[in-house]
């Protein structure tokens, strides 16, 4: 009896102690449960809170989650992410409804790899939206399992913004042609009276007629680019880049006297290259009237080019007002001007801008070093690309 009371008293206390532990192991468990899913909450409660709609399909297609912004955008039910949507997809604004297969969510369930495409979505109160929409590949680090991302970007802003700014170029480009045509008519009849002009008036004449032309140029392709999109490059052909840079500094030359401002070149006899010729004198007239424009009277101005191995460099450096460090990162945004430049001269801040997506188009840089008090240098780098025949 004795020998049975220990045993149990020994089984007793091992099942006391298995409790215990299985009671330590219990709570233990609770509480990285309860640190699981607080970190879960968190996350959930992060991907609910952005702006941008949020989608995770499995590999076989089926939807694994949805944030709050995508049943927003797309009006499903919030607890049921595989509800249908009441908006609707269309390939462009007012126009035809995208068939199912095509529509993004469908085209993410299949699998498919996409980026920035771009529909308008018609929800159910008669909103108009348009949406930039990516997929990606994405692996959890949990299971190891392989989804597909949709990411859904609300860019209704944006767009109207750009449909604005189209609206406008349309208008001002359309109200520039008529007085320009009468400033080139009257310039054209102006210099048939062969014996009443003397050579200096000739010349005079016929540089505001070339840059009533230019600005003519200038505002068709406003125009077009706010109909059908623009081109940065349009005509590319050979041509010596010497001729046109004098003819820039020729161009400007007057209103550098004017202001005792000293306007210089430097420049090889030939330097042959492939560009869109309309376009580069676009760019160069910009920065050499920056660079007239913003020097004070006594400074100077000079226009230099060399070629660097395939690469024509284009310099122009002024010793005018210059720049401050902070406004020189902006100085290539639609629509910037620095301080010193608004207290200098009037502008609109689009030049620079447009300068450097002509520059980019041609596989070239457009970069501007400054300080300020002390100068602008403004460098273009443009591939040489000679087409065989020239």
């Amino acid at each position: 009896m004795t020998f049975l009371g220990v045993t149990a008293n020994i089984t007793m206390r091992q099942t006391r102690a298995f409790k215990r532990l299985l009671l330590g192991q219990t709570r233990r468990l609770e509480t990285t449960l309860d640190r699981v899913s607080s970190a879960e909450r968190s996350t959930i409660e992060l991907i609910n809170g952005v702006d941008v709609g949020i989608l995770r399909f499995a590999r076989d297609g089926s939807l694994l989650a949805a944030n709050t912004t995508y049943a927003r955008l797309y009006g499903t039910n919030p607890d049921d992410p595989n509800s249908p949507p009441i908006s609707v997809e269309y390939a462009a604004l007012q126009g035809t409804a995208l068939p199912v297969s095509e529509r993004t969510f469908t085209r993410a369930q299949r699998g498919e790899i996409f980026e920035d495409a771009r529909v308008w979505l018609f929800d159910a109160e008669g909103t108009w939206r348009a949406l930039s929409v990516t997929t990606m590949p994405h692996t959890s680090s949990a299971d190891d399992s392989a989804s597909t991302m949709l990411v859904a970007h609300d860019i209704t802003a944006v767009t109207e913004a750009e449909r604005e700014r189209e609206r406008i170029a349309a208008v001002a480009s359309h109200e520039l042609r008529h007085p320009l045509t009468v400033i080139i008519g009257h310039a054209d009849l102006a210099l048939e009276e062969e014996d009443e002009l003397t050579p200096k008036i000739r010349e005079h004449l016929e540089t505001i007629l070339s840059a009533s032309e230019r600005m003519l140029g200038i505002a068709s392709t406003m125009l077009q680019r706010s109909r059908s999109g623009f081109t940065p490059t349009q005509d590319r052909r050979s041509f010596d880049l010497v001729p046109l840079l004098a003819a820039v500094s020729e161009a400007f030359a007057a209103t550098a006297r004017e202001q005792s401002v000293a306007l210089d070149t430097d420049l090889p006899d030939h330097l042959r290259m492939d560009g869109d010729v309309f376009r580069l004198r676009q760019v160069l007239d910009n920065i050499v009237s920056n660079a007239v424009k913003y020097t004070p009277a006594g400074g100077s101005v000079r226009v230099s080019a060399a070629l660097d191995d395939d690469t024509a460099i284009i310099v122009v450096a002024d010793t005018g007002i210059g720049i401050s460090s902070e406004d020189l990162e902006h100085v290539f945004d639609p629509l910037f001007r620095s301080t010193r430049a608004q207290e200098h001269a009037p502008g609109t801040g689009l030049g620079l801008g447009i300068a450097r997506e002509i520059v980019t188009a041609h596989g070239g840089t457009l970069t501007m070093s400054s300080e300020l008090g002390h100068g602008t240098t403004v460098t273009l780098r443009l591939p040489r690309s000679v087409s065989p025949e020239s």
